[in-house]
């Protein structure tokens, strides 16, 4: 039986995305165990108990009812949860009117949570776009500054290195990512409507990766700037001169080899971040999707 077209609801996504994320998380997975076990309905200090027992990650101040109600009703608003009052042991209407609530996981819910399970398994396996690395190419950008002005050699060439791991792990693993879920993907063409869910998922987990490219992109710009205008012509050959190369493969000459090279990723990080002559900054194509 197809899933049901309500994935159209974004909404239902919203609860690995909104702030205090991990929160969410962790109660709607409570849900889905409970399904496991065709517990359909569960009250409040159920779900309670079960976070306190768990290990799942999670900020809920569990001493007072109000912080889980309000995670609760919030996951009722997106569609993960559907309430309904909770009539067991009431003897007067006063008590029918007290927030006595049932929450059940709605097919939507469910459906949501599946597909951001298999999202994060894939995360798992094969690597995710990691926003440290774009940190990481930020400071090493400042460390290449700091040690081309005054000549520094040893520090040119150790800021180099930092750059060229952390683009190389960030595209190594971008790469390995898509790689999976595009497999994943075209073996799931044939089901829509989890497809969908798939997908939905997945532009959940990159929306956040893309807004902190879209945070750091600007001050990554300007640190190249900053590097370009201490020119790559003078510091990369600078930085090879700190260490003896190995002899190339080919008996070339290994220091002009590795020089080209440096230059040619300096071309790339500059086209990711600054933009090629004529062209705009890829990292720009990546924010406008």
């Amino acid at each position: 039986m197809p899933l049901p077209r309500l994935l159209d609801q974004v909404s239902a996504f919203r609860y690995v995305t909104a702030e205090n994320a991990h929160s969410y998380r962790a109660i709607v997975q409570v849900f889905s165990e409970a399904r496991e076990r065709y517990e359909i309905e569960l009250r409040p200090a159920d779900v309670r108990e079960a976070l306190a027992r768990s290990g799942l990650h999670h900020d809920l101040d569990l001493s007072t009812d109000a912080d889980l109600d309000r995670h609760l009703d919030q996951l009722d608003g997106w569609g993960n949860l559907q309430r309904s009052h909770d009539t067991a042991a009431v003897a007067r209407v006063e008590d029918f009117y007290r927030r006595r609530f049932l929450y059940r996981l709605t097919p939507v819910g469910e459906a949501a949570h599946k597909a951001v399970c298999e999202v994060e398994q894939t995360v798992g396996r094969s690597g995710a776009l990691q926003t440290s690395m774009l940190v990481e190419i930020r400071d090493a950008l400042g460390a290449l500054a700091d040690a081309a002005r005054p000549g520094d050699a040893a520090g040119l060439a150790r800021a180099l290195h930092r750059l060229r791991a952390a683009f190389d792990s960030l595209t190594e693993e971008a790469n390995l990512f898509l790689s999976e879920l595009d497999r994943h993907v075209s073996a799931e063409r044939v089901d829509e409507e989890r497809f969908l869910a798939h997908k939905r998922a997945l532009l959940a987990y990159l929306g956040r990766f893309v807004a902190d490219l879209k945070k750091l992109a600007p001050e990554i710009a300007a640190r190249v700037a900053e590097a370009e205008a201490l020119s790559p012509e003078r510091f990369i050959p600078l930085a090879a001169s700190a260490a003896e190369r190995p002899p190339a493969l080919d008996g070339g000459d290994p220091v002009a080899q590795w020089i080209a090279a440096e230059h040619e990723r300096w071309g790339g990080i500059r086209a990711w971040f600054s933009g090629a002559a004529g062209e705009g900054a890829r990292v720009g194509r990546l924010q406008a999707k």
